[in-house]
């Protein structure tokens, strides 16, 4: 798989699907401690297919990116408990605006002046950040999952903040433990508004554990994440088209974290997926790319 470097000297791998010469790039933003491939690649290829030229990449510190391995950071809760921190609370490696840019680095490197960026998770505040400080490189933004992490918001699901305050197992001396775990993660995330998909997702936790896993990563991309606190401020600077979209069975933001993005967002537009949690099952690739498919082409040109 191909990387390139920025120009602040970040490593990002990342995979691009489509005709070459697709006048139209819509570059897609994965989340916390996770890699590009879990943006399906039958979701990015179906969406390819529609004419556009899809670029997906691993954020630094995961994949094939640039990793941070002698910088530990100790373990300071999780996203179930992040609303209504102080940012200066988590002393991140890096920030969020590190991420932005390095979003920025990519389109730069690869010569796409301007894309319709599509977020997943904390991939989605990485894209809001992104069309904020660098308005002239984002045609459009789409939020799959979001938060605004305004304070006064629902909590997570109680039992998925006891599975995400759990040890994680060494994938290295405990490989069996680990790959359980990740499991059990994965299925509280989807929730149970439609069947969990075991088989792929027991492919994407041994495909990351081989293709770039780094201990301590997730953390260090936390503390980037939990230091921006209330986001809202940062939301209502963002002018370009936006389009946020969320399941209705979230168990890590409640739907109406996401409606409160869409709120404050000028001119945002609202999209709930009945039954979907936090994760984009293939049961409802239909629905996100034709969600995205009528919104980017309304701002193509």
């Amino acid at each position: 798989m191909p990387t390139v470097t920025t120009e602040k000297g970040i490593t990002l791998g990342y995979e691009t699907l489509g005709d070459a010469q697709a006048s139209c790039d819509i570059v897609m933003v994965t989340g916390l401690g996770i890699q590009l491939t879990r943006w399906p690649k039958p979701l990015r290829q179906k969406l390819a297919d529609k004419g556009y030229r899809v670029t997906c990449f691993d954020n630094r510190d995961s994949g094939l990116s640039t990793h941070y391995p002698n910088i530990v950071l100790p373990r300071q809760g999780v996203l179930a408990d992040a609303h209504g921190i102080a940012p200066e609370d988590y002393q991140a490696p890096y920030t969020l605006n590190d991420m932005a840019e390095d979003t920025v680095g990519l389109l730069d490197a690869l010569g796409i002046g301007q894309a319709h960026l599509v977020g997943y998770s904390m991939g989605s505040t990485i894209a809001q950040l992104t069309a904020c400080l660098y308005p002239e490189h984002i045609r459009t933004v789409t939020s799959v999952m979001t938060s605004s992490m305004n304070p006064a918001l629902p909590p997570s699901s109680p039992g998925l903040a006891e599975v995400m305050e759990r040890h994680t197992p060494d994938p290295v001396t405990e490989r069996a433990l680990y790959l359980d775990y990740r499991m059990t993660l994965n299925r509280a995330l989807a929730g149970n508004g439609c069947p969990f998909d075991e088989e792929f997702h027991w492919g994407i936790v041994q495909d990351e554990l081989e293709r770039g896993y780094m201990r301590g990563s997730a953390r260090r991309q936390f503390a980037a994440f939990a230091s921006m606190g209330d986001f809202r401020s940062w939301l209502s600077s963002i002018h370009c088209p936006a389009l946020v979209m969320h399941g209705t069975c979230d168990p890590l933001w409640p739907i109406a974290c996401a409606q409160d993005v869409a709120d404050t967002i000028p001119g945002a537009i609202f999209k709930p997926l009945n039954g979907m949690g936090h994760d984009v099952p293939s049961v409802f690739y239909g629905d996100v790319i034709d969600e995205i498919d009528h919104f980017v082409r309304r701002y193509k040109a």
